[in-house]
């Protein structure tokens, strides 16, 4: 594969083996070579609050500190944390070759002044990294048909976790406590113990493998872990996003939200829903009941 780095290859699978998550039954490291393109995969994301913007300036962090070390021991891992900027600094050669040859109406030298002048400029590198962006959706984001792929998953079949942040002494959940970020996810979960119309309840944490795709707003495939999963006394079932602070992700994780509860309530015949509880709207409300709280919620244009 003389085209790829070798240093590109070896970090991208050391990565995907490093920072797997070994809980996930099923879960593995995948290596796929196509024609115009070579795929190392993880299924389990980014490790912590990483992001694919975020990958070359974020401290060192890794899912599995004992793989590390022994990764560190064995000579395959070098000096933490410089890896991504090296894979780029391989890859730049590529990058090279689009500009010198076929970003420009006609090849170019790049050390020319006029050159470098019309990169510098803003619309020029927009259109750059947009042109890789693109490419790169187009070569590993494929709509596919909605279809059940494996088995249901129990959420009583979540392995035991450790958590260091907020915990709440949840009563109807099947955890012995319920792991939270933030101070209003331990509120909403004593909400949902004390209202009526609450017969079970589950805070979404990594260790549950339960994300949704989305594509965000810079075009790239990301994962939406939603907050809470509830099943109502009557049968149905709620995702349920206990929002702070918005930003421009957020309606696009709302609209993919509500999409996935309608395919799965069309595949499944169980009715699912989405609603988000912005915080403003949980302190002003006055409902008891869970359907209070859901309609309040949709009321305020949530």
């Amino acid at each position: 594969m003389p085209e790829y780095p070798e240093f590109a290859i070896r970090e991208a699978i050391r990565n995907a083996v490093a920072h797997r998550d070994y809980t996930a039954g099923g879960s593995h490291v995948d290596v796929r070579l196509f024609a115009d393109r070579l795929e190392v995969g993880n299924p389990d994301g980014l490790f912590g609050d990483l992001t694919v913007e975020t990958l070359d300036e974020a401290p060192p962090s890794t899912r599995n500190p004992n793989i590390m070390r022994v990764l560190q021991d064995l000579g395959y891992v070098e000096q933490r944390g410089t890896g991504i900027r090296r894979m780029i600094a391989e890859m730049a050669p590529l990058v090279e070759q689009y500009l010198t040859k076929r970003f420009f109406s006609k090849p170019v030298d790049l050390s020319e002044p006029a050159v470098i002048r019309r990169l510098s400029e803003p619309d020029a590198r927009t259109y750059v990294i947009q042109s890789f962006v693109d490419a790169i959706n187009r070569l590993t984001i494929e709509p596919v048909t909605v279809r059940i792929a494996q088995p249901v998953r129990q959420v009583s079949s979540t392995p035991a976790f450790p958590w260091s942040r907020k915990t709440y002494d949840g009563l109807k959940t099947v955890f012995n406590l319920v792991a939270c970020d933030v101070n209003y996810e331990a509120e909403f979960a004593a909400f949902l113990d004390r209202a009526e119309g609450v017969a079970a309840y589950a805070k979404n944490v990594e260790s549950m493998h339960f994300f949704i795709e989305y594509i965000s707003s810079q075009g790239g495939m990301r994962y939406y872990y939603p907050d809470f999963i509830v099943r109502a006394t009557d049968g149905d079932m709620f995702l349920v996003e206990t929002k702070g602070i918005e930003d421009i992700e957020v309606p696009i994780k709302d609209n993919r939200a509500r999409k996935w509860c309608h395919d799965v309530a069309d595949l499944t015949g169980q009715p699912w829903y989405y609603v988000k509880i912005p915080w403003k709207v949980f302190q002003e409300t006055t409902a008891t009941t869970f359907d209070g709280l859901y309609r309040h919620a949709l009321a305020s244009g949530a």
